[in-house]
């Protein structure tokens, strides 16, 4: 958008880096408290860690709708009413007495959050070209990779003074003042006529970004990289405090040093793809990720249960994940200029809807080191299946993937 002045961009930029990371932390923050919403609710484990679950599953379902819809109602008052109907479902968190109505709660979170991640992006694109777009990116992801290692550590703080209540308490207000500097400090940036809608041709854009080789291959090797995060922030609470016997403050402590090695791979990989092809770094992480979740299952078997080890052994499993992300993302939608908008909201969904899957499985099969080690060696051993195929196919086309 050429009319604004440097400043106003640069408001809009930081608007966008405390916008983006919404949904994300209504994900990471509460984790330390799911055993005492339990205790709270009198429910079982699973119905808290179900909370999760929907909680990803209805943000997928959610996410696309925004991305359609961003094009013909604007950008501003989308994302602001995004975020009202996020403090609905906080405040109804707050005042919840049992777990259905809990639950009830995170549904209409999820489908207030969802707006973030379909709408800032957008509005980044609206706003800057050529390398202040790059640099929006690149400030608008670190602040999203900071977000899952400093929430549950902020949640675990929060326990350590009052109830898992107030949680949602500092949500709500977080996103009030959110709320306020967005309606007096966002301008709207959409303004061009979009052309008329026709579903006929999202039918056809949509069939060829998912029988697309590149997309498919790609979503699914992040898809198995980084569910090995959200199977942590499943089984970690539970198994780090019923079965090590940690505090939620120290759960928040271990969730700060598991974010904090993946962010350092996430920092890392911008100096080495200056050296190597994205499909190398893909593909060696999916190699590395094999032989710390095999350890992990080895000492498991052996008999071994020591915290620290399993800490250890699960940073080295998911940090490779911050090398796959940005360069699976790439190579999933180089192909898609003209259908970004849409074959990135088809590619979150599919993120969110496995994600959650993933979260409802291991949360009904049981919170023990063995459940998390053998779930961290099938992902491992499902994302590099997946990178084998995707080479044999690339060959088979006569495609060089690997410079």
């Amino acid at each position: 958008m050429s009319n604004l002045t440097q400043k106003q961009k640069n408001i809009v930029l930081i608007l966008c880096m405390l916008s983006n990371p919404v949904g994300q932390i209504y994900v990471d923050i509460y984790l330390p408290a799911l055993p005492l919403i339990s205790q709270t609710l009198k429910t079982s484990e699973f119905y808290s860690q179900l909370s999760l679950t929907i909680y990803l599953l209805v943000f997928a379902i959610a996410l696309p709708i925004y991305g359609l819809i961003t094009d013909y109602l604007g950008r501003k008052k989308l994302l602001i009413l995004g975020f009202l109907i996020t403090l609905i479902g906080t405040v109804i968190t707050i005042f919840s007495g049992s777990i259905s109505l809990f639950i009830l709660g995170r549904i209409i979170q999820a489908v207030g959050t969802a707006a973030s991640s379909a709408i800032v992006f957008p509005i980044i694109l609206d706003v800057f070209t050529g390398k202040e777009l790059l640099h929006a990116f690149v400030y608008t992801d670190a602040v999203y990779a900071a977000i899952p290692i400093i929430a549950p550590y902020i949640g675990g703080v929060i326990l350590l003074f009052s109830s898992w209540r107030y949680i949602f308490v500092f949500l709500f207000l977080l996103l009030l003042i959110l709320v306020i500097m967005l309606s007096l400090s966002l301008p709207e940036t959409k303004h061009f006529t979009p052309e008329k809608f026709s579903f006929k041709k999202l039918k056809n854009d949509s069939k060829v970004i998912v029988t697309n080789n590149d997309f498919v291959c790609n979503a699914l090797i992040i898809t198995f990289s980084w569910a090995s995060i959200i199977t942590f922030n499943v089984l970690g609470p539970f198994l780090f405090q019923k079965i090590y016997g940690y505090t939620p403050y120290e759960y928040g402590l271990a969730a700060l040093i598991l974010g904090t090695v993946c962010f350092i791979a996430i920092l890392s990989n911008r100096l080495l793809v200056r050296h190597f092809s994205p499909f190398k770094l893909v593909a060696v992480s999916a190699i590395i990720r094999i032989f710390p979740a095999t350890a992990l299952l080895i000492i498991t078997l052996i008999g071994i249960y020591n915290p620290i080890i399993v800490l250890i052994l699960c940073c080295l499993s998911v940090a490779p994940g911050g090398i796959v992300w940005s360069n699976s993302l790439t190579l999933a939608l180089k192909n898609f200029t003209k259908t970004s908008g849409l074959a990135t909201s088809i590619l979150f969904s599919f993120f969110y809807i496995t994600w959650s899957l993933t979260s409802y499985i291991v949360a009904k099969i049981g919170y023990t080191q063995i459940i998390l080690s053998s779930a961290y060696l099938i992902l491992a051993l499902s994302s590099l299946s997946v990178v084998i195929y995707y080479i044999y196919t690339q060959k088979r086309n006569n495609i060089d993937i690997i410079s």
